[in-house]
């Protein structure tokens, strides 16, 4: 958008100082055209360009909201299966019922079932535990992917080439 900006005024600036001299009076109609092909294509690689920005735009914040919305589900599911894992506690190890309860939330069951070794030792739990560390993987990794289409709509925020006044924003 500069550069169409700097191309219009070559094309008043131009035909102005070729006035001057009377010599160059013939070329005027040919540097016009010139100068407006120029200016033409400028405009249009510009549009293009901001156009192309905004659609990036939308996506990334769409892609946010996708994001946020799969930690939530991921969440739920974390909670689901530690209730579930704290169902199957109690009826399989009722001695620990107590002790493991008051410790378990969905972040350190692992941590808790290593604590005592014949829950450690079962692969109900270890399949538990593993399920329930893949979806706090998951949360970190949308955290992660959050974090990198923000960054992205900063950038483009920031491009002097965009009209900042047409980026959308949350």
């Amino acid at each position: 958008m500069v550069a169409f900006i700097i191309s219009i005024l070559i094309a008043c600036i131009i035909p102005y100082l070729l006035t001057l001299n009377s010599s160059n009076v013939d070329a005027l109609p040919v540097l016009i055209g010139i100068v407006a092909v120029t200016s033409l294509v400028f405009f249009i690689v510009g549009v293009a360009k901001v156009w192309d920005s905004y659609v990036s735009q939308i996506k990334d914040i769409e892609r946010i909201k996708r994001a946020e919305d799969d930690k939530v589900v991921y969440k739920a599911r974390q909670t689901e299966l530690t209730e579930v894992f704290k169902q199957h506690l109690a009826i399989e190890y009722p001695a620990y019922e107590k002790e493991i309860f008051s410790k378990l939330i969905p972040e350190n069951v692992t941590a808790v079932a290593t604590l005592f070794p014949e829950i450690k030792m079962s692969d109900v739990i270890v399949k538990y535990c593993q399920q329930i560390a893949d979806l706090t993987d998951s949360v970190y990794k949308q955290d992660i992917r959050i974090n990198d289409y923000k960054s992205d709509i900063r950038i483009r925020a920031r491009d002097f080439t965009n009209f900042w006044f047409l980026m959308p924003t949350k």
